[in-house]
């Protein structure tokens, strides 16, 4: 594909990304920030009013609450909900190998993708806006001189997913989909430079 064809290909894209932007934040994002207003239980009223105390009680967030503790601990029953014992429990080597396997998983779920907190923010995001997208990925790091690839996941707010179009209910039936992020622009021109993302030009 020749660099011009690139450049259409990428300017029909950012008008496709554009228009569905500003097709779903008339409709969608309204219900969104209804229910994230209610979750912060910004007051509309006053209840429990008296001389001694002047208290609101945040109905909305602590039903939310409640039910992302409870299905938290449906996902994750005990701090160590997976099994890597070998089907051989009289091979040394295989046991061995299992403890290695045991301790890598563990490390990686408790330390690095910190999963409770990934279910959890998963869980609320279902609760509040009926959608929740968790995003994977790898990260290099430098230790000791030595380069370690580690993996990586994160909860992806849903303000700022997109899918297009927004009638798929699954990710095969999508024609693209896109993270609306924010970086500074001396960030944007180091990537560019560096050859991972293509240069938009401004209007």
């Amino acid at each position: 594909m020749s660099e011009m064809d690139h450049k259409e290909t990428l300017d029909k894209l950012v008008a496709v990304m554009v228009e569905t932007r500003s097709r779903r934040q008339s409709q969608v994002d309204r219900e969104w920030l209804a229910a994230h207003a209610a979750w912060h239980a910004r007051p509309t009223d006053q209840r429990f009013t008296s001389d001694t105390y002047n208290y609101y009680v945040p109905e909305f967030r602590r039903i939310i609450e409640r039910t992302v503790t409870r299905a938290k601990q449906m996902v994750l029953p005990k701090p160590v909900f997976f099994e890597v014992t070998p089907a051989d429990a009289f091979d040394e080597a295989a046991s061995i190998a299992a403890e290695g396997a045991y301790s890598t998983i563990r490390y990686i779920l408790m330390k690095k993708a910190l999963i409770g907190r990934i279910v959890s923010q998963l869980a609320r995001n279902l609760l509040m806006y009926g959608v929740s997208t968790v995003k994977t990925s790898v990260t290099v790091t430098t230790n000791r001189g030595t380069q370690e690839v580690w993996p990586t996941v994160r909860a992806v707010d849903a303000f700022d997913y997109y899918i297009y179009p927004e009638t798929a209910v699954n990710i095969e039936d999508r024609a693209g989909t896109f993270e609306d992020i924010m970086m500074p622009w001396t960030q944007y021109e180091s990537l560019i430079k560096q050859g991972q993302v293509r240069e938009i030009m401004k209007s």
